[in-house]
């Protein structure tokens, strides 16, 4: 929003004559817009490999979806042949970096992580981009990308392997720039692409039809048809695409049946638990960072104050603002805070903040630091331009300092799993299948697929399952030993319904494995004879 990041304190009074710090944008500053979000690119790039973590090991989601990917190059279909339920953009994704790699004779996990690198590098080069068009001001575009950068914790992130809410909010970001440069159609598909990364990226296309429809006031000039056309088309072809495979249902079923029906009405809290519980995780996952987020919600009240105030005293009333795109960039984090007051589940869903916390807290930050370098004791005492100048070193300084203290132990915890995980492989003769619960970095690590689609039956999934299969979660079992596998790895039992019915099965045919299980950390059972 230009008026607002263009107001200023005085920065000098009559009879006085101001120390100038030299100016430190230089020609950066006249940069054209493209060229400095290339810029950023490459600077995020530089520093997600300066900190050495792209050798981190497999974990979490991260693994799950790494796990994903590989079994779609193995000529796997998600959700019928292995369950997740998110949507497959970002496993599809990943695929195309282990094929990508493959070229170059790079293995799979570090492929992945090579495009999480370039789309960190984007989403950084996109979140200038949408900061400089709504907001018109540098420093504070600089600024807003970097900010992610100076949380280690972020930097991690970014390194452990496939992360789908990492390109849901890239394409979130996209939107939000083809609001700006009034693309409705483009809007459309960037929306549905972030959707189809994860199901809430779809709120970035709610967002675009109410700016190109004016608040549902105008349909004449067709944008806010375009807005839906453009959503529709991706959606579309993904589900014609599963319907080919033969898996429509199995997408529909993991992906929308089970996520409203069971999956956000396990851990709702309430609104005050959901509340307390996203501050418990932002303050420890962010630390000493959370005053970012701090001046990301001042920032962000400001500028929706400010634009109620402008938009009254314009007397253009909401829908007849000419820079009524700028709404886009209150209404999307507010959507998305809605959502979370609603369904938080881990730190990773901090992650589609993270550009908003960058952008709001640039601005309060711009403006506090020019304020306080603008007046000392009521006397002018330096440039504002040259402190906004100032500040962005600052944090550029920041940022390449975290990167460089990551990068002095740099994180090699991925070749420690591979050695580990040689005992397991060590077990299985050709033809032996392995069913791995929960510890899906064994799958990830050893490219292994596993038993049948049923990697991780958290969150109520086994009664969704039993509920749908003739004979309930016994002939699941059944299934499984029919095909006797040779090897079972359990972890993260305790967050099943059917435990018992599990163990059961384990103890009745195999024995636990304890030298095995103490190198690799998990519970490890062989066949018995």
């Amino acid at each position: 929003m230009r008026e607002i990041a263009a107001k200023s304190v005085n920065e000098s009074r009559p009879g006085r004559r101001p120390f100038v710090v030299p100016p430190l944008g230089g020609p950066f500053a006249r940069w054209p817009v493209q060229t400095s979000a290339a810029a950023a690119f490459l600077l995020v790039i530089a520093l997600m490999i300066l900190s050495r973590q792209i050798g981190r090991p497999e974990a979490g989601d991260s693994a799950i979806w790494d796990y994903v990917a590989q079994s779609i190059v193995r000529g796997q279909v998600p959700y019928r042949d292995v369950v997740e339920i998110k949507l497959p953009g970002a496993a599809y994704l990943s695929a195309m970096a282990i094929w990508t790699g493959k070229l170059f004779a790079i293995r799979d996990l570090i492929g992945i992580r090579l495009l999480n690198f370039a789309m960190v590098g984007a989403l950084a080069a996109l979140t200038f981009s949408v900061a400089e068009l709504y907001l018109g001001s540098r420093p504070i575009a600089i600024i807003s990308f970097l900010i992610p950068l100076t949380s280690q914790r972020f930097v991690e992130w970014m390194a452990e392997g496939s992360q789908p809410r990492l390109p849901m909010i890239m394409f979130g970001m996209l939107t939000l720039l083809f609001i700006a440069k009034d693309r409705p159609f483009l809007a459309g598909v960037s929306s549905a692409l972030s959707c189809i990364c994860w199901q809430p990226g779809l709120l970035f296309g709610g967002v675009a039809f109410l700016i190109f429809s004016k608040y549902l006031t105008a349909w004449r000039d067709l944008r806010a048809l375009k807005v839906l056309a453009g959503t529709a088309l991706p959606l579309a072809a993904l589900f014609l695409y599963f319907a080919r495979l033969g898996a429509a249902s199995d997408l529909w079923s993991w992906t929308f049946a089970y996520t409203f029906s069971v999956y956000a009405p396990a851990g709702f809290r309430g609104l005050l638990g959901n509340a307390e519980h996203i501050w418990n995780v932002t303050t420890r996952v962010l630390g000493p960072g959370t005053i970012f987020l701090a001046l990301a919600a001042i920032g962000y009240l400001m500028m929706a104050i400010e634009t109620l105030r402008t938009r009254r005293e314009d007397g253009a009333g909401l829908v007849g603002a000419t820079n009524l795109y700028t709404d886009a960039l209150l209404i999307a984090p507010l959507v998305y805070f809605l959502f979370c007051l609603i369904d938080f589940k881990s730190a990773s869903y901090l992650i589609p903040a993270i550009p908003f916390i960058g952008i709001f807290g640039s601005l309060v930050l711009i403006r506090l630091i020019r304020y306080v370098a603008a007046v000392r004791f009521g006397q002018p005492f330096i440039s504002g331009r040259s402190v906004e100048w100032l500040a962005v070193v600052a944090i550029l300084l920041l940022a390449i300092a975290n990167a460089a203290r990551a990068g002095l132990s740099g994180d090699r915890g991925l070749d420690q799993q591979t050695v580990e995980f040689r005992s397991i492989s060590a077990l299985l003769s050709p033809g032996d299948q392995i069913y791995v619960h929960g510890a899906v970095e064994i799958l990830a690590v050893l490219d292994l697929p596993n038993l049948n689609p049923y990697i991780f039956l958290d969150n109520r999934k086994d009664e969704y399952l039993a509920a749908r299969t003739p004979g309930g979660f016994q002939t699941i079992l059944d299934a499984m030993e029919a095909r006797s596998p040779r090897v079972v790895v359990l972890s993260s039992l305790n967050r099943i319904v059917h435990r018992q019915e599990f163990e059961a099965w384990v103890g009745a045919h195999y024995v636990r494995s304890p030298s095995v299980s103490r190198e690799i950390g998990y519970d490890l059972y062989l066949r018995k004879p």
